[in-house]
């Protein structure tokens, strides 16, 4: 009796455990069969497309984010962020496809940014640029239960952006197609869908463009060598995020952007051409990539260039080491940014430069080349760049105080004072007054520039009249950027090659921009919560390496902080 029940319970046992090895190997079975494999967003981009940006997990950059000292410190100000059941809940939806159809498709989803035409408009007033663009989203859903949850999504922010906007539906070549056209300047969003894919874009084109990529016989971004390049370059596939930009695509992005930063540049289509000639001659495609080290954002950008060029490059600013604490003790606390240049000989390098650009250049770009490099010292008044570089030692810093520039100082080590100081005089007027400042002379112009400069301390400080009187005032009281705890606890990230170049940011503003989108805080809330003071100012490297140009910054918020304000200011201006 006893041998039969014992034999009774192995039974069980058995069968018992079998069952829950079939459970196992049944869940097993339907996790490997409903877990989505990635796939190369590059072959879903046209072969000719500017630009391309790819987000392969989301759920790991809003877990990322979730981890860094921003977020600690936004959580400990007392806001209620969004993200906090982010993580495991995408988890599951993620690996089992339970869940609401929202949450299965955002953690299972590749995005992909496209930009397949640039287009400046100059309306009279400003400088306008408008990319033709498409969102592609690889949805790794069924399309039965992912299009209806996203043509909802989309017509909601159509309405948004546009209030006063039609609704269509039609079929361009076999494909159906949803438009939203705003009733006021005929703007659209347009939503076509191929297979589990989805594609938003704000032009029909756009979407078409996209399609024709994942069609039979069409040519995709992925067979192009530079994007391969660029993804070794900045290792992508150890990143979260992941952006290129062709030579064609840098080229019209710069000379689309260059009037707005560079004063005296014309908008006119013609100079447009001259200067999108003259990227693609010196450069030849541009990537960043996206990293979360340190609880900081990582982003790292590479921009390739001939060889000859960089060695050229190379050889005239090599040997700089950084600057000493003196020019830091003139910038005020709340400076904006520093720019520190580490060059050993300036004068070298400004020729090493010209040279290097003009090489690469016809005679239209030669000629072009010293002009173009005169106007970024400009807003610092200086008007003869070679003379002056001769003049001075290897400290250089260039500062804004404020975030729009209006009041930009230019502090140096003086090397020939008698040699400056001619230079000072020359470019101020014989009009210029003296003021004193905190016990400082500080030498004014009288036009409407209001240039001004003061020699302290074997040191040249030269700028705008505000800029520089603050800097007095700040050498004088001996409370500068140097005590400031947020500059103190800046890490730079380590660099590919020596840097030349090392610029600290006060990123409160794209921070705060960033963290309202994913906290239930209002934007004028964290902007001047005491609290985000404390995070530390974002570094920025920029080094020159042997196939191009390499600069990595750590920040509060990253690149992703400076297109959320941007889509934040778009999207309250409609």
């Amino acid at each position: 009796m006893v041998k039969l029940t014992y034999h009774a319970t192995l039974m069980k046992a058995a069968r018992l455990l079998t069952l829950a090895f079939l459970l196992l190997g049944c869940l097993g079975a339907y996790l490997w069969w409903s877990h989505p494999t990635k796939v190369d967003m590059a072959a879903y981009a046209p072969g000719d497309a500017l630009a391309y940006l790819e987000i392969n997990d989301l759920p790991t950059i809003l877990s990322g984010i979730t981890q860094t000292q921003a977020w600690e410190t936004l959580y400990a100000s007392g806001s209620s962020p969004r993200l906090q059941r982010v993580n495991w809940l995408s988890r599951v939806a993620f690996w089992t496809g339970i869940g609401s159809s929202e949450q299965v498709i955002l953690s299972r989803a590749q995005f992909a940014v496209v930009v397949v035409g640039l287009e400046a408009v100059d309306n009279e007033r400003t400088l306008l640029i408008r990319p033709a663009a498409a969102l592609i989203i690889e949805t790794h859903t069924s399309p039965g239960r992912m299009m209806p949850v996203i043509e909802k999504s989309v017509g909601d922010l159509a309405h948004r952006i546009y209030p006063q906007s039609t609704h269509t539906r039609k079929i361009v070549d076999g494909f159906s197609f949803t438009e939203w056209i705003s009733t006021n300047d005929n703007r659209s969003i347009v939503l076509g869908f191929f297979d589990t894919e989805a594609i938003i874009g704000n032009s029909e084109k756009a979407v078409l463009a996209c399609i024709a990529a994942r069609r039979e016989g069409a040519k995709s971004l992925m067979g192009n060598s530079e994007l391969q390049l660029t993804r070794s370059k900045l290792r992508s596939d150890t990143a979260v995020a992941f952006g290129y930009l062709s030579t064609d695509g840098l080229g019209k992005l710069v000379a689309a952007l260059a009037p707005t930063h560079v004063e005296g540049l014309a908008t006119s289509p013609q100079a447009q051409q001259i200067l999108a000639g003259l990227t693609g001659k010196l450069f030849k495609s541009a990537g960043w990539s996206l990293r979360f080290q340190n609880r900081m954002f990582e982003d790292s950008y590479f921009v390739a260039a001939p060889q000859d060029l960089t060695t050229g490059l190379q050889e005239s600013t090599g040997g700089g080491t950084g600057a000493s604490p003196g020019p830091y003790l003139f910038l005020p606390q709340e400076v904006y940014s520093v720019t520190e240049y580490r060059v050993e000989n300036p004068s070298l390098a400004w020729r090493g430069l010209n040279r290097a650009l003009s090489s690469h250049l016809d005679i239209i770009g030669a000629v072009l080349v010293t002009p173009l490099l005169k106007s970024t010292l400009a807003p610092y008044g200086i008007d003869q760049p070679e003379v002056f570089l001769e003049a001075i030692g290897g400290e250089i810093l260039t500062a804004r105080l404020d975030e729009d520039g209006a009041n930009s100082v230019l502090i140096v080590k003086v090397k020939e004072e008698k040699a400056l100081r001619g230079l000072v005089a020359q470019r101020l007027g014989v009009k210029s007054t003296k003021e004193n400042v905190s016990g400082y002379e500080m030498l004014v112009s009288v036009g409407e520039d209001s240039l001004a400069a003061s020699f302290v301390d074997q040191y040249l400080v030269m700028g705008s009249s505000t800029a520089v009187r603050s800097c007095l005032i700040t050498k004088s009281r001996g409370e500068s950027l140097s005590s400031q705890p947020a500059f103190k606890h800046a890490i730079p990230a380590p660099a590919p090659s020596k840097p030349v170049t090392v610029t600290y940011t006060r990123d409160i503003q794209s921070t705060s921009e960033l963290f309202s989108l994913i906290s239930n805080s209002s934007n004028q809330q964290l902007t001047y919560a005491d609290s985000f003071r404390v995070l530390p100012y974002a570094v920025t490297t920029t080094a020159i390496g042997t196939e191009g140009f390499e600069r990595v910054t750590r920040s509060s918020s990253g690149l992703l902080g400076t297109l959320a304000g941007q889509i934040q200011r778009e999207l309250s201006s409609k």
